[in-house]
C-alpha cells in the first residue's frame, strides 16, 4: 500500500510517504527555506517524497491529511474540494481521508 500523509495548514506543513515499509518525510520549510512555512501548502514536500520513492501520484492508494486548523476535533474546516484543487489532476482518483493529529 502507498500512503501519503500531509499537514496542509497552520505552521510546519509537510509530507510523509510510506511505501512497502519504506518511509520518507520532510517539512516544507526545509525545501522553501521559509521558517515554519505558515499556511503554505506543502507542494514541494509532496513532490520530494514522491520522487524519493519513485511513486507517481496516480499510484497512491490513500492520501491522509490534517488541516490542523479546526476547533472541532471530528470535522476539518478545510474542504476536500480545496484539497483536490491544490493537489491537481494527477491526484484526481486518489482516496482522501481526514485524520486529526490528536
Amino acid at each position: 500500500m502507498k500512503v501519503l500523509g500531509i499537514k496542509i495548514m497552520g505552521h510546519d506543513t509537510g509530507a510523509a510517504l510510506i511505501v512497502d515499509g519504506r518511509v520518507v518525510a520532510i517539512s516544507e520549510e526545509r525545501l522553501n527555506r521559509i521558517k515554519y512555512s505558515p499556511q503554505i501548502f506543502p507542494k514541494l514536500s509532496i513532490d520530494y517524497c514522491l520522487q524519493a520513492l519513485r511513486v507517481l501520484p496516480e499510484e497512491l492508494d490513500l492520501v491522509v491529511y490534517d488541516p490542523a486548523g479546526t476547533d472541532d476535533l471530528d470535522k476539518p474546516d478545510y474542504d476536500t474540494r480545496d484539497l483536490r484543487a491544490e493537489l491537481g489532476n494527477s491526484f484526481a482518483n486518489v482516496r482522501l481521508e481526514y485524520v486529526n493529529h490528536h
